[in-house]
């Protein structure tokens, strides 16, 4: 009976540390608006990160003192912040005004998910690391693969968003510009020239299949590179993501305007390899089941 008790109680904090820390988010949500995502620029980003782990090292470390923390990071801990989170991101979309994610209580609810999901490895890496040295081989706990590749991918995404950014170039055929504007107007300029060359139609004025349109790039070295994109298939140089949105034909010129959305994402490809991470895993789940 008091074993029952003491279980009940534990598992009775871990809730109220959720529902506290969720409940102050929200408070700050309709005090103070949304969060700035300036927090998460490079490098103040990875600072940030690296603390959080190193803190939740220290936690692990002391087991007793932070028992009712590290309730969170057990399974049940980490599948109830996952269900807040998909009720949120719910919210976000029938709700967009009320509830955004860019706001405080999103970020809670990832960082408390980053949390749960990083005491759960080091618990399951500490199994692992005692089979190892106990009888030389890995037989079980391979959803820390899974785990970590959701950690990853989740991880990426709050702490790049600052760093990522979507631009519009309006692009006058074979007039060089790099001027863009960003999606709240401001004027951003582009470190290469962007010289638009042609667009080819596919299909009828009234039924247009698809359409591409070919541009030169000069860098800060002068060097050009012909390029081509296409609505989903962008072009790739320096690290941004060209897409084609849009184009205007003249009655009176042989001109277009052409309209490209040009995305940067440094953390893209850290996003790529936490999914890839989490679809390996799940492959040797079913493979070894």
């Amino acid at each position: 009976k008091n074993y029952s008790y003491i279980c009940t109680k534990i598992k009775l904090n871990m809730y109220i540390v959720i529902s506290i820390f969720v409940t102050l988010a929200l408070i700050i949500d309709f005090s103070i608006g949304n969060l700035p995502l300036e927090l998460f620029k490079s490098p103040l980003n990875i600072i940030i990160l690296l603390s959080i782990f190193f803190y939740i090292y220290i936690i692990s470390n002391n087991k007793n003192k932070y028992r009712y923390i590290l309730r969170i990071g057990s399974l049940k801990g980490v599948i109830s912040i996952f269900v807040l989170f998909i009720i949120f991101i719910l919210l976000s979309i029938f709700l967009p005004s009320t509830f955004s994610t860019h706001s405080w209580t999103f970020t809670s609810i990832i960082l408390l998910l980053i949390v749960s999901l990083t005491i759960l490895i080091i618990k399951q890496a500490t199994l692992i690391l005692n089979e190892i040295q106990h009888t030389k081989r890995w037989s079980h706990q391979h959803s820390i693969i899974v785990h970590l590749g959701v950690l990853i991918t989740i991880a990426s995404l709050l702490f790049g968003s600052a760093d990522s950014s979507t631009l519009y170039h309006q692009s006058i055929t074979n007039i060089p510009d790099n001027i863009c504007l960003t999606t709240k107007g401001e004027k951003e300029t582009l470190p290469f020239y962007l010289i638009s060359d042609n667009i080819e139609i596919i299909g009828t004025s009234s039924n247009i299949i698809d359409y591409i349109a070919e541009f030169r790039t000069i860098d800060k070295d002068s060097t050009i590179t012909k390029h081509t994109s296409r609505p989903n298939h962008p072009a790739h140089f320096d690290g941004y993501d060209i897409y084609i949105s849009d184009f205007k034909t003249s009655d009176f010129s042989d001109s277009k305007q052409i309209t490209y959305i040009i995305n940067k994402s440094p953390w893209k490809y850290v996003t790529y390899f936490g999914i890839i991470l989490s679809i390996i895993g799940l492959l040797i789940l079913f493979i070894r089941k």
